[in-house]
């Protein structure tokens, strides 16, 4: 009883060795492309698939059945299911055995409904900067209503507490046959990392609707980035600022965002437009345009956001928009500005932002 106590005691020990070592790609020449066409033989080097992933944690590795497996096929897993690329929603199951061109996929069922996530894991990103993704995520299954939603993400770190969403969200299922090009830009977040770099294509939240859920996969993965370690580069973090319900014509407390640049060779102008405003200190006047030397962003300079609304969220709907932040020869940046203007004095009550109670 002693020795198989301790054989089982070994066999998890390497079983959590294992999942430690996960082998992570080395970024050489950009694209760093993967086209899953070699999924019978496992998962490709740097991919992972996990189960009951969250904002705050990867989740459990997961295992890939690597035998081709239609898209109808309902039992729960991670599979190796024939593109969507030059193939029909008729295509056969034959027709999808026999199909080279290969997709890495998901069913989710009742225990795994939220938190599927593909992952791509990256030893480091020295040397390296602008990185940008761009994939297609196909959803297979036209017969199933249930919709997932995907969204990208990313960490750094060895067993990362932090996931960052990057990007719009994307959908599969609906009864639909898909195959859409999705492309994130990570913003500088993940330039000259000392790694690992986590970056996620994840279903974190369950299903909607009813009846069967999606077979969704993810095809033609491409990862970009510029090597010129002397390039100009711009960052700003984080992407989105939300400034929530704020009264009509009066000004709102300010946020900030963080702005960083290396490698300037010119200045740097910040530009947005009303009922937005921008301030280097959060004092003095506010304005649509700021302007920075390469000298001021040499260090990480906070930008002061301020939110005025003019016009009724009932009337008119949210407000969106955009800061760009721009110097000569670096990428662009942008941050997301949103709120919603409300008016103290109103009786209307918009029933839409009724929750329940108990």
């Amino acid at each position: 009883m002693t020795r198989k106590l301790l054989s089982l005691g070994l066999a998890s020990a390497l079983a959590l060795t294992s999942l430690g070592a996960q082998a992570q790609a080395t970024l050489t020449a950009s694209p760093y492309v993967e086209n899953f066409d070699g999924l019978a033989n496992g998962l490709p080097t740097g991919f992972n698939v996990y189960t009951a992933a969250t904002p705050a944690a990867p989740g459990t590795a997961g295992t890939l059945i690597t035998a081709a497996t239609s898209w109808t096929d309902s039992g729960a897993g991670f599979k190796n299911f024939a593109s969507a690329t030059n193939l029909t929603a008729a295509a056969t199951t034959a027709a999808q055995a026999a199909a080279t061109n290969r997709a890495l996929g998901v069913r989710q069922t009742g225990g795994t409904d939220a938190g599927v996530a593909f992952v791509f894991r990256a030893l480091n990103t020295t040397g390296k900067t602008d990185l940008a993704l761009t994939f297609k995520l196909q959803s297979l299954d036209a017969a199933s209503p249930r919709v997932t939603t995907w969204q990208v993400d990313y960490a750094v770190g060895a067993t990362p507490t932090n996931f960052t969403t990057a990007g719009s969200s994307a959908t599969t299922g609906g009864s639909t046959f898909s195959n859409n090009t999705v492309t994130v830009s990570f913003n500088g977040a993940l330039d000259n990392q000392t790694g690992p770099v986590w970056v996620r294509i994840a279903a974190l939240g369950g299903t909607a609707g009813s009846g069967n859920r999606a077979s969704s996969a993810i095809d033609d993965f491409s990862l970009s980035w510029n090597a010129n370690a002397n390039a100009p580069v711009l960052t700003a973090a984080p992407t989105t600022l939300d400034f929530g319900k704020q009264n009509i014509n009066t000004p709102s407390a300010t946020q900030t965002y963080t702005l960083t640049g290396a490698n300037l060779t010119g200045t740097t102008t910040v530009t947005t437009a009303a009922p937005f405003s921008l301030s280097k200190d959060g004092t003095t006047a506010f304005g649509t345009s700021l302007t920075y030397t390469a000298a001021e962003l040499a260090s990480a300079r906070p930008v002061y956001v301020r939110f005025t609304p003019t016009t009724l969220a009932l009337a008119s709907g949210a407000v969106t928009g955009t800061i760009t932040n721009t110097s000569d020869g670096a990428t662009a940046r942008t941050v997301t500005v949103t709120g919603s203007g409300v008016d103290p004095t109103q009786t209307v009550y918009d029933f839409n932002a009724c929750t329940r109670l108990g």
